[in-house]
């Protein structure tokens, strides 16, 4: 799903222009809301700025707006959502560390308390798919499951930077790239998207 800007978007040799798309990921609105998204962040405004999260919200809350609703505009629905989303983020930021029972001193570096051990389609990760860092470190096949995270995570990398590469040609991160990839033993592009 893409819109395109009319002016001051093609090149200087007219060949090409930029098109803003969304994410296949995004996880808010219906097909005719993300229409109506792309449309709105296709306003002249827009162009060489971000538009802030107020902007967003308020074009939400405006009735006869395309994009109305988009984000729940129920302040009880939107303040539980804040709330689960709020308590997501500090339950994210709780750490683990090991320590010597008879020194007290603790003898490894923070890792996240729960990690997850499984996701979903399009990268969710349900609240049932955590495990205890506690249980991960004594099952093999758990902490398997967190190199192959990390591994994805590399793979994603190379994908999102590679792709800055090719848009922007940025002799700069290639290196970077080309380390990675032989790291991972990845040898094409494509087979880092995969």
């Amino acid at each position: 799903m893409t819109a395109a800007r009319k002016k001051d978007s093609k090149n200087k040799d007219g060949s090409s222009r930029w098109e803003y798309q969304l994410s296949k990921d995004l996880r808010w609105g219906n097909k005719k809301q993300r229409v109506c998204l792309l449309k709105w962040m296709n306003q002249k405004k827009f162009w060489y700025r971000k538009p802030t999260p107020d902007e967003l919200v308020a074009e939400c809350r405006r009735k006869g707006s395309g994009i109305y609703n988009l984000i729940p505009i129920d302040t009880r629905e939107a303040a539980r959502r804040y709330w689960r989303q709020a308590a997501q983020d500090i339950i994210r930021h709780v750490n683990v560390v090991r320590v010597n029972i008879k020194t007290s001193r603790v003898i490894t570096k923070p890792v996240k308390a729960w990690v997850p051990v499984k996701l979903e389609l399009q990268g969710q990760i349900p609240e049932n798919n955590y495990e205890s860092m506690k249980r991960v470190h004594g099952n093999p096949f758990l902490t398997v499951t967190i190199v192959d995270r990390a591994r994805g995570d590399l793979l994603a990398w190379l994908d999102r930077y590679g792709r800055y590469q090719e848009v922007l040609g940025d002799k700069n991160i290639k290196p970077v790239i080309a380390a990675i990839k032989g790291l991972l033993g990845v040898e094409s592009d494509r087979a880092a998207a995969s």
